[in-house]
């Protein structure tokens, strides 16, 4: 048999394919890329240790022109460009949150210097520099000088002098792979290839200088003569922005259980995730999964991986007894616009026992007066009671009473009914009404003389009945006596 022989380079560069291959399609990774044009945070997500950023600084702004009226003309130079910086591997803590600084272009300025353009930052692990402001046309000098490009891996080109009469261009922003040009006169300079904005134009007719609209480009400078010597603004920069790149682990899980039976209140049970220590990394996560009884799909919690393999979620709403099924579909890590996610389809079901509550009721034997007995009435076979109510009111008793009822014993009484062999329970309440005694006077128009009428009276009370006792009972409220003189 004929021996093939492959030459090195060949056998070496088919090495670093397969090895790519096998980390961007076996192991399931995945390149994500997040864009900032305005300054705002980035969470790493879970598996996530490096990251690649790319950073441009903002543009800066023309010079403006100080007013005045004799001659000669004013004029305003260019703003430099922002400089661009790129960090292939930046170190990063899965979890953690990076402010991130978005540098704005320089604001131009009546009748004075440009601003600078504004650094972008990652966290400050990352930083570059925005161009610098052009300088304003005055009485002397009448041509302000152009702001200079920022220095970078990439390098802002320089804002043009004002000159001629002429205000100057702005000088153009740096891109990933080339500088920014250097403006001219009043043209202003190109923007760097891989990205770079270019600057605004100067000009050469009263006005405000122009705004740079690009990546990273400088405005132009502003200009004024002495037939229109009114103060002039220059044009404002271009902003930054920061590119975060990094590389997704894909999650996965091999095994799930769950905390079971449990009771319909809460309804709560802790679902266990495990998996190696690549496809369950430590970090946060947010989990998608799916409720059988009572049905509901694409809920989401939170679960947080502190030992890579293993980490716990609460599944809720697991208020009907049966046996739902929670089954995991999603795993997420990061936050909106930089998310990594794996559909997760296998082992990843689990049931929930759910015991049935016992049910339970209460009531009382209606409204009691001050001193009375108030008796209380639970309902409920094969479980344990527990009462409770106002003025720190316990009892373990199936139906409890109070003797020498007071006003502090009226309102709701609560009794818990527990299944001792479930476990779970139920409450059912019931209000107490205590009324006050009323208060009783009586009166007469005694003394009399014999033979005479006696007249016994009392207050009215609304809704009251009435009971007199002397030797007699009447159930009026006026009570006439009338005795007879005996004569012997």
């Amino acid at each position: 048999m004929e021996k093939q022989i492959i030459p090195q380079k060949l056998f070496s560069a088919l090495k670093v394919v397969f090895v790519f291959i096998a980390l961007f399609f076996f192991k399931g990774a995945i390149a994500q890329t997040q864009t900032f044009t305005s300054s705002g945070t980035f969470t790493v997500p879970a598996g996530v240790t490096t990251v690649q950023v790319e950073a441009w600084g903002g543009g800066g702004a023309g010079g403006g022109v100080a007013s005045g009226i004799f001659p000669p003309t004013r004029a305003g130079g260019g703003g430099g460009g922002g400089a661009y910086a790129k960090n292939s591997s930046v170190t990063v803590i899965p979890g953690s949150t990076i402010t991130v600084t978005v540098g704005a272009g320089g604001a131009g300025v009546g009748g004075a210097d440009g601003n600078n353009g504004g650094s972008s930052s990652f966290g400050g692990l990352v930083t570059v520099s925005g161009g610098l402001g052009g300088k304003h046309g005055s009485t002397s000098p009448t041509n302000g000088a152009g702001g200079n490009g920022a220095f970078g891996t990439r390098n802002g080109g320089n804002g043009a002098a004002a000159s001629g009469g002429n205000s100057g261009g702005g000088g153009g922003g740096a891109g990933t792979s080339g500088n920014g040009g250097n403006a001219s006169g009043m043209t202003g300079g190109t923007g760097g290839s891989g990205g770079g904005g270019n600057g605004a134009n100067g000009r050469s007719s009263n006005g405000d200088g122009a705004d740079a609209s690009a990546l990273s480009g400088g405005g132009a400078g502003g200009r004024n003569s002495s037939s229109q010597w009114g103060s002039r603004t220059g044009g404002d920069g271009y902003r930054g922005q920061v590119i975060v790149t990094w590389v997704c682990p894909a999650y996965n899980i091999t095994a799930i259980s769950a905390v079971t039976p449990i009771c319909p209140l809460p309804g709560t049970s802790v679902i266990s995730l495990t998996g190696s220590v690549t496809d369950l990394p430590v970090g946060s996560y947010t989990v998608t999964y799916n409720r059988s009884l009572p049905a509901a799909a694409g809920l989401t919690t939170t679960m947080t991986v502190t030992t890579a393999g293993s980490g716990t979620f609460t599944a809720t709403g697991l208020t009907t007894s049966g046996s739902p099924v929670i089954t995991v579909t999603n795993l997420s890590s990061g936050a909106p616009g930089g998310i990594c996610s794996s559909v997760i389809s296998t082992n990843n079901s689990v049931s929930v026992t759910v015991n049935a509550a016992p049910s339970v009721s209460a009531s009382n034997d209606g409204a009691v007066c001050a001193g009375q007995t108030i008796q209380l009435h639970a309902v409920a076979s094969g479980v344990t009671f527990q009462w409770s109510g106002p003025s720190g009111f316990n009892s373990s008793l199936q139906d409890p009473s109070i003797s020498g009822a007071a006003a502090a014993n009226a309102g709701i009484y609560t009794v818990t009914a527990t299944d001792p062999l479930a476990g779970c329970s139920a409450t059912a309440t019931t209000n107490v009404v205590v009324n006050a005694l009323p208060t009783a006077t009586a009166s007469s128009n005694s003394p009399v003389c014999v033979g005479f009428t006696i007249n016994l009276s009392t207050p009215s009370v609304s809704g009251a009945s009435y009971a007199w006792t002397y030797l007699m009972v009447s159930q009026a409220q006026f009570v006439t006596l009338q005795f007879q003189m005996l004569r012997l």
